[in-house]
């Protein structure tokens, strides 16, 4: 997290980036879903408030294949 930035991180082991998605929502809420298909299949998922002070943009995402970060710009 930075001036300019709120960073979430998410544990998601199991999970494939095929499988996850990331969305806002009203009121300044991320949304994160996550599915895993097969034998051992699961499913995460996270409704996150932010306030008011982030912006309603698209976030940004990356995951490593364990971790989920989440970038929400700043208003």
């Amino acid at each position: 997290t930075s001036p300019t930035v709120v960073v979430l991180h998410v544990t998601l082991p199991g999970f494939s980036l095929d499988n996850i998605t990331v969305a806002m929502r009203r009121g300044h809420k991320v949304h994160i879903v996550a599915d895993s298909y097969g034998a051992e299949g699961g499913h995460f998922e996270k409704l996150v408030s932010l306030g008011s002070g982030v912006s309603s943009a698209a976030p940004r995402a990356e995951f490593d294949g364990v971790c989920l970060k989440v970038y929400v710009q700043r208003r």
